[in-house]
């Protein structure tokens, strides 16, 4: 089965309101996302990103949500607090009240189907969530960078990509600005 996903185009690039990042970049992982066992004070100079209307409830963070062109939406929503046994993970795509696509179906086990990677390359960086449903791998990804000189156009991606047994079929570009908390997935 064909996932049901429209390529969307921004005609600007997209935003991503996102909390500041340290100075150097984590490593690279390719890691389920870990449960936390102790949560760890939030310092006060953190701010959450705004939220736009998702799939999200209100009972649920948004680690990543955003407007994806022809009234869908792209959200990946899960707990706030990543301790088992009842932290979740959820991506969920579609027009609003009506997701065409939500992975996994069930909330239980959910966490250690989806691998978090910090990725940082020449010219840009960023935060990717992925995940396997069937032959078709998914990436939420919020990257950003400066372009090569030149080119004239900023390196940003930010939105989903769908790959199909390793090839390329879809790409969704979120339009208008996304709240990026990917961050926060990452395995401490």
């Amino acid at each position: 089965m064909l996932p049901l996903l429209l390529l969307a185009c921004a005609t600007n690039p997209p935003q991503v309101a996102q909390e500041p990042s340290p100075a150097s970049p984590p490593a690279a992982t390719d890691a389920p996302v870990a449960a936390k066992t102790e949560k760890p004070p939030t310092p006060t100079t953190v701010r959450e990103a705004p939220r736009p209307k998702g799939h999200c409830s209100s009972g649920e963070l948004a680690y990543f949500d955003c407007a994806a062109g022809d009234q869908k939406h792209l959200s990946l929503c899960g707990s706030a607090d990543l301790s088992p046994p009842t932290a979740f993970l959820s991506y969920r795509y579609g027009p609003l009240g009506a997701p065409e696509l939500v992975y996994p179906e069930s909330p239980r086990g959910s966490l250690e189907r989806f691998h978090y990677e910090a990725r940082a390359h020449v010219r840009s960086q960023g935060d990717t969530v992925h995940f396997d449903n069937g032959s078709f791998r998914y990436t939420v990804m919020a990257m950003s960078g400066s372009g090569h000189p030149g080119e004239g156009a900023p390196n940003n991606f930010v939105g989903v990509m769908v790959e199909e047994d390793g090839k390329s079929i879809a790409t969704v570009t979120c339009t208008g600005t996304a709240a990026d908390q990917l961050a926060k997935l990452a395995p401490q």
